[in-house]
């Protein structure tokens, strides 16, 4: 566990937390999906909803490591107050944004295909993705996590 005055334990690459850096790839791939459905049902084409499903693939995907370095993260700040409970409540509305990417995934007719099913599980993503990025600054900002004192 870190000591109280130091909350920069976890996963590190040259001194600096690792999740942060990889949460980028995640949030602009399944945002730009949701802009690339609604242009693909609004105009047609192809090209978007594959697009769309290549975008939700790759934010599936890097994911992973993003989820595993939060996980580091996690498990050495301390348990007890705010902070533990604001992780918390970050990690629920990022496997739901992560789950919801994912349905919208499946819920495809093909890989070229967008539909309002699909559509309606990422924007759904996308407003868990916003909570939980939100709630992932507070605890940089507010709480210190992640970061020297």
């Amino acid at each position: 566990m870190a000591s109280p005055g130091d909350r920069s334990c976890g996963a590190r690459f040259r001194g600096r937390p690792v999740h942060p850096i990889l949460t980028d790839f995640p949030i602009v791939m399944w945002t730009v999906s949701v802009l690339w459905d609604v242009v693909s049902l609004l105009w047609g084409g192809t090209a978007w909803a594959l697009f769309a499903f290549w975008s939700i693939a790759a934010g599936l995907v890097m994911s992973l490591p993003t989820i595993a370095a939060g996980l580091m993260e996690y498990f050495v700040m301390p348990r007890r107050g705010p902070a533990s409970r604001t992780a918390v409540l970050h990690m629920i509305c990022m496997a739901g944004a992560t789950l919801a990417f994912g349905a919208s995934l499946f819920l495809r007719p093909a890989a070229g295909v967008s539909s309002l099913p699909s559509l309606l599980a990422s924007l759904i993503g996308l407003v868990l993705l916003g909570a939980g990025g939100w709630l992932g600054g507070e605890l940089v900002f507010k709480f210190g996590i992640g970061r020297k004192e």
